[in-house]
């Protein structure tokens, strides 16, 4: 998918994957992530272990926090 829309379905800023991957590229899982032109695209398997959490996860962090 592409890294916008994994950010905001993690409940991320829009910007959260280009941000992390261009301060910390070490972060990612090998495999996991590409750039064409100026779109990044992740995994679901590269959203989980950034974040460190499934999608539902993160959903559920975010509705506790309501």
């Amino acid at each position: 998918m592409a890294a916008t829309e994994a950010s905001v379905r993690w409940g991320k800023n829009e910007g959260y994957v280009r941000q992390q991957f261009v301060k910390y590229p070490e972060k990612f899982k090998k495999g996991t992530i590409r750039k064409f032109g100026k779109t990044y695209l992740i995994t679901r398997e590269g959203m989980e272990h950034l974040v460190g959490m499934t999608e539902l996860e993160a959903k559920n962090e975010r509705n506790k926090s309501k």
